[in-house]
């Protein structure tokens, strides 16, 4: 897990990020945050598997958010006690290895590290009540809504299908039901895309991508005209960074969906990536049809300050780093 410390960019508060998940999403917030202010920086060893050794390392975190990064940071307790200027606390959850087809135990697993994660957020803001804590909880809005068309404002998810559906309705119900102090920062999200990374979630744009560019085949679950929404991982990052440094934007509490509204089938997709990488791309499918279903939504769902970029420039901006990076030429 990654630490950040900085002055609040609108307000001159001391400003402490703690961010669970440096994969795709998490690292993306890191670095559009590293771009956008001035900040010390810590990663903490968090072991996301072995659950004998996880306590002692969020204890760990625990303690090293409350004595602070710098040598002339003011502890948590010392603000709350003598009157300084309200430091800010901001925990961010992107963290998650299961996905879409994960089984009930990992997700079990998963739910029991961001429950403990949760349970720090809440003795923090019970223990130091003048100093302000939000909860950032990336979610998912394909797990909440699956099988919809055209999610809009008066959509309510649907009963979770799948043990990934019910993880996003639980967090969602620990992170609503946390303590009244807690300023609570719910994020859907639809299918998100980015820059081909080691041990990245990769999804099917780059993985597509990336089998095209090696001229391998590309295996798929689902039908070629299933509907999805997809969005730009720099996009997600940079609307998220932006309300972690805006106080206005950060005390708003209503759960927000970040979509492009532009439906695209997986057909739509093989020719995105066939025109960006020049040459025809190979497909497999399995006769599983538990993943064909389309989940699509409303651009009225796009809150203010929110920008969705194009498929085709997304496809282009992963290809050129492929191609640049080495890493079409090695094993990710």
């Amino acid at each position: 897990m990654v630490l950040l410390e900085t002055a609040n960019p609108s307000s001159g508060r001391p400003l402490t990020v703690a961010i669970f998940g440096a994969g795709l999403i998490g690292s993306a917030i890191v670095s559009r945050l590293e771009a956008s202010a001035s900040l010390r920086k810590e990663e903490l060893p968090f072991n996301w598997t072995d659950s004998s050794i996880q306590l002692g390392q969020l204890q760990d975190v625990e303690t090293r958010i409350l004595t602070g990064l710098g040598p002339n940071t003011k502890q948590l307790l010392s603000c709350s006690k003598l009157g300084a200027a309200q430091r800010l606390l901001r925990i961010v959850w992107s963290a998650g290895s299961a996905g879409f087809g994960a089984s009930h135990d990992e997700t079990e697993r998963e739910l029991h590290v961001f429950r403990m994660v949760l349970d720090m957020a809440e003795r923090l803001a019970v223990q130091y009540p003048g100093d302000p804590v939000s909860f950032y909880l990336m979610s998912s809005a394909g797990g909440l809504f699956e099988g919809q068309r055209h999610v809009d404002q008066n959509s309510r998810p649907t009963p979770p299908r799948r043990p990934y559906g019910l993880l996003k309705q639980c967090q969602e119900e620990f992170v609503m039901a946390a303590h009244h102090t807690i300023v609570k920062k719910i994020y859907r999200l639809t299918s998100v895309y980015g820059f081909i990374r080691t041990r990245h979630r990769r999804g099917l744009v780059p993985t597509m991508i990336l089998n095209g560019a090696r001229r391998q085949a590309t295996h798929i679950i689902g039908g070629m005209d299933t509907l999805r929404d997809f969005i730009w991982v720099e996009d997600v990052a940079g609307f998220i960074a932006r309300q972690l440094l805006d106080d206005s934007e950060a005390s708003t509490e209503s759960p927000y969906t970040l979509a492009s509204g532009k439906p695209c089938s997986i057909h739509e997709i093989q020719k995105i990536v066939e025109s960006t990488i020049g040459r025809k791309t190979y497909m497999t499918y399995s006769l599983d049809r538990s993943n064909s279903e389309d989940i699509t939504f409303s651009n009225s769902l796009h809150p203010k300050g929110w920008f969705s970029s194009d498929l085709r420039l997304g496809s282009i901006r992963i290809y050129n780093d492929l191609v640049h990076s080495g890493i079409l030429f090695n094993r990710v």
